[in-house]
């Protein structure tokens, strides 16, 4: 079953609504790309996810995105919703393997 909710940190998101709010700062938001990225994941929670189906499930926007790019969209979405970016408890790499959300630290309602 896909996740419909999340809570990560100071973030609840509503994956069926597309929304995600902070609660320390309601202003705080999310790109529709740091959205794509963490419905990605929340897909197959605690499992890896490789930088190429990324790209590919980004779909007709991956002609804009690189290798490199989705690094990048990680590290943007780390430094919203980590309560420190260096030290991620939620989208950790495996090395070799992609990224992954990590759910053991927070909630997640089917």
């Amino acid at each position: 079953h896909e996740p419909t909710s999340l809570k990560l940190g100071e973030w609840s998101v509503d994956l069926k609504g597309r929304r995600a709010i902070c609660r320390t700062d309601p202003a705080k938001s999310l790109t529709s790309a740091e959205f794509a990225l963490l419905e990605i994941l929340a897909e197959t929670p605690n499992t890896p996810v490789s930088r190429a189906h990324i790209l590919d499930r980004l779909g007709a926007e991956s002609e804009r995105y690189i290798d490199r790019n989705v690094d990048v969209l990680v590290l943007r979405l780390r430094r919203k919703i980590e309560r420190n970016p260096d030290l991620p408890r939620h989208i950790k790499t495996r090395r070799g393997k992609g990224y992954v959300l990590d759910t053991d630290d927070g909630e997640i309602a089917p």
